[in-house]
């Protein structure tokens, strides 16, 4: 069997609420609320899932009125 190393594939750090919620709050202390504002009214635009071209299908149960 072929793996790959876990060092080219890390998991990502693990987070205990208070460190997520604390890193919930630096984030929003520095970020640019206007730019904020004009990215969510732009994902509350999406009505029709899409995939970036490369990405490999997700399998589904059955078919929906979004596959190709």
């Amino acid at each position: 069997m072929n793996r790959t190393p876990m060092i080219l594939n890390p998991l990502p750090p693990r987070l205990t609420m208070d460190e997520y919620a604390d890193f919930v709050e630096a984030a929003l202390q520095t970020s640019d609320r206007i730019r904020a504002v004009r990215q969510k009214e732009l994902e509350e635009r999406v009505r029709m899932p899409f995939r970036m071209p490369g990405n490999k299908p997700i399998a589904k149960k059955g078919k929906t009125g979004h596959d190709l």
